[in-house]
């Protein structure tokens, strides 16, 4: 299962050609509605794919409707239907951690706007994975997006078997604390600055 961002994009570029027997490469969400972004769901897909000589099952609907009732209509297509549920049979799944500022690509590609941002952080959100958007304690925050997202909603990712996140730089501290704590990641894949500042922010003392 494969998410997005600008992070999960970068690590195909050191990834060696190789060819995996019975592996498919699933999105777990929708994706961007700017299908040339190189951090879509989309282009990561099909590029590991390609990468794994793997079968590619897409989401081909946006992450985020703009409505409950587009989201509504949109699952009584079947084959996004099953679609949807295949995702949470994935063996491992890789996703990016969302920060809650402008630098976020909810935000800056309008999904997010600054005043629905500043709403979501007054109700305690450190960050958000795949649309989906939770606390510093790790617990999943209801907001008025869940009616309009699509793909895994958080504790599904969780039932996953292995879940990884890759993440990295001084805004995604909090993103990364909060997902810690959530119990849902299994690996996380960061520098060492930013797990110290994480371990700092813990009020854990690194070394």
């Amino acid at each position: 299962g494969i998410g997005m961002g600008r992070t999960v994009s970068s690590i195909l570029e050191h990834m060696i050609p190789r060819k995996l027997d019975n592996i498919t490469v699933r999105t777990l969400a929708g994706a961007y509605e700017q299908p040339g972004v190189h951090s879509n769901a989309y282009n990561i897909a099909w590029r590991l794919a390609d990468l794994l000589d793997a079968t590619c099952e897409q989401l081909y609907c946006p992450l985020i409707v703009p409505n409950k009732t587009t989201r509504k209509a949109l699952l009584k297509d079947r084959t996004l239907s099953e679609l949807l549920r295949s995702v949470c049979e994935c063996d491992l799944a890789l996703v990016g951690l969302g920060a809650m500022d402008s630098d976020s690509p909810l935000i800056r590609l309008g999904y997010v706007s600054p005043d629905q941002l500043a709403e979501l952080r007054s109700k305690g959100a450190a960050g958000e994975i795949l649309g989906r958007f939770y606390d510093f304690d790790g617990q999943a925050l209801e907001t008025g997006f869940d009616g309009r997202s699509l793909g895994i909603d958080l504790p599904q990712l969780c039932g996953i078997e292995t879940v990884i996140a890759l993440a990295h730089g001084a805004n995604k501290v909090g993103p990364m604390l909060g997902a810690l704590r959530s119990g849902c990641l299994d690996v996380l894949i960061t520098d060492r600055w930013t797990a110290e500042s994480v371990l700092v922010r813990d009020g854990l003392k690194p070394g």
